[in-house]
C-alpha cells in the first residue's frame, strides 16, 4: 500500500535552513521523509506505520540520484555512528551534518509545516520517476523498519 501511495504521489525531497554545528553558518539540508509525503496523501493511512526513520541515508538509489544533483551531499564517516553513510555536508567548511541530530529536527520541522498546510515552501524536487525508487528496494527498507519496532 505505501508503495502504491508514493507511485502515484510521488516522493518529495524537502530543503530547510539548518546553522552548521562546526561554523555556525546557515546551510541548506536535503532529504527526502516518505511518512511526511504519507501524511499529506492520506493523513489516516500515516498514523498506521511510523517510516519517521526512513530519510536520507537509507535509500541507496535515490541516495545516489540526490549525491549526483546536490553538492551538499556526499558519502563521509561519522565518527559518532562508526560508519559512513550519505549525508548533508556543510558547504563552507566541510563539516558532515548528522542524521540523527540534522535531520531528526528537520522532520519535526516540517512536520508542523505539513499540519499547518505550509509544505510547499519547503519542496525542493517532486520525483515521480519511481525507478528513483524501485519497489524491491522500498520494501527491503519497510521490512527492516518494521523488524525494529
Amino acid at each position: 500500500m505505501s508503495y502504491m501511495i508514493l507511485q502515484q504521489k510521488g516522493i518529495d525531497i524537502y530543503e530547510d535552513s539548518h546553522v552548521c554545528w562546526k561554523c555556525g553558518r546557515v546551510i541548506k539540508l536535503h532529504s527526502y521523509f516518505p511518512q511526511i509525503d504519507f501524511y499529506l496523501a492520506d493523513p489516516v493511512f500515516s498514523k498506521l506505520y511510523d517510516l519517521s526513520v526512513v530519510r536520507l541515508s537509507v535509500a541507496d538509489t535515490l541516495d545516489a540520484y540526490l549525491s549526483q544533483k546536490y553538492k551538499n551531499i556526499q558519502m563521509r564517516y561519522s565518527k559518532k555512528a562508526g560508519f559512513s553513510y550519505m549525508a548533508n555536508t556543510c558547504p563552507h567548511c566541510g563539516s558532515l551534518q548528522g542524521s540523527q541530530m540534522s535531520l531528526s529536527g528537520m522532520f519535526d520541522n516540517l512536520l508542523k509545516e505539513a499540519e499547518a498546510g505550509k509544505i510547499g515552501n519547503y519542496v525542493a524536487e517532486h520525483i515521480t520517476d519511481m525507478k528513483l525508487l524501485p519497489e524491491k528496494e522500498w520494501q527491503l527498507i519497510v521490512d527492516a523498519v518494521m523488524e525494529r519496532e
